[in-house]
């Protein structure tokens, strides 16, 4: 870090403490900071779009409300750093460390986290639109009420994430483990969840329509008051469910396994059901009127030759 650059962040420092005192930090173009050493900086506040920060230690660091739109911070050390509500638009944060930063309500739009470390992270409220999450660790991260439109979470590590009220529309999670996760009220609207585990996860009343269920395990799940609505679930496990009140509406539920299911009080208007089901099983699980208001369909678009 040269001279210069070390001048700045002296004078934000003296500014944070007394607006008439010092300067805030504003660069256009950027800074390059790469490799260097500001733990426990004092920043928040500073304008620092387009620099160059790879592999910088920040770990600590005051950052609230920064604009780090388009910044390189590749590999950068920011565990611990609070990042509350600052702009992270279209940065590189691939291989990262921000374990236990807080990163409530911060914008992350496009942003790559591709390979990061966010456990014990707080994103509440944060907005994460087409955001790279692959292979990311999450473990334990808190994205209450985050918006995550279109972000692609493949591989990621989800072990005691908190999704409560997640919006997620269109988001990419195949094969995800979910297992045990809190999703009430979660809206996985259109999202790609295919194969993914959520067995004995809470999914009342989330917003699961359009989604793409095929072959999921959400045996022993509770799906009280969830809509469902053409949503496919083509050879999903739906062993002990709870689909109380459920919307069910153009559901395909062919292939999919119905043992022990609750199906009271949900609408069965043009639900999709093989008509290789036994009959006589369904009657046990399903009531005359759901049964009349189902649709028995062939086999025709099997899950396994359907993309």
């Amino acid at each position: 870090m040269d001279s210069e650059t070390r001048e700045m962040i002296e004078q934000h420092a003296l500014w944070i403490a007394d607006k008439d005192q010092g300067k805030r930090a504003s660069v256009r173009g950027g800074v390059d900071l790469q490799g260097a050493d500001l733990e426990n900086a004092k920043l928040q506040g500073a304008n620092l779009q387009g620099s160059n920060m790879q592999e910088v230690n920040l770990q600590g660091a005051s950052l609230q409300g920064v604009y780090f739109q388009d910044s390189n911070l590749r590999e950068a050390n920011l565990r611990g750093a609070n990042l509350r509500q600052a702009s992270l638009q279209n940065v590189n944060l691939k291989g990262a460390d921000l374990k236990n930063a807080n990163l409530f309500g911060a914008i992350l739009s496009k942003v790559s986290l591709k390979g990061a470390n966010l456990q014990e992270a707080s994103l509440k409220s944060a907005f994460l639109y087409k955001a790279n999450l692959q292979g990311a660790d999450l473990r334990g991260a808190d994205l209450i009420g985050a918006r995550l439109h279109n972000a692609n979470l493949r591989g990621t590590q989800l072990e005691g994430i908190k999704l409560r009220a997640a919006k997620m529309q269109d988001a990419c999670l195949p094969l995800a483990n979910f297992e045990g996760v809190e999703l009430w009220g979660i809206n996985l609207q259109g999202a790609n969840v295919r194969g993914a585990n959520l067995q004995l996860t809470n999914l009342e009343y989330a917003k699961l329509e359009y989604a793409d269920l095929r072959e999921v395990d959400m045996q022993g799940a509770d799906l009280h008051g969830a809509n469902l609505q053409g949503a496919d679930l083509r050879g999903a496990n739906l062993k002990e469910v709870s689909l109380l009140d459920a919307n069910l509406q153009g559901a395909d539920l062919r292939g999919a396994d119905l043992q022990g299911t609750n199906f009271e009080g949900a609408n069965f208007q043009d639900t999709k059901l093989s008509p290789k089901e036994n009959i006589f099983k369904l009657r046990l699980i399903l009531t005359t009127e759901q049964l009349k208001a189902a649709i028995f369909m062939d086999e025709i678009d099997a899950v396994e030759n359907n993309g």
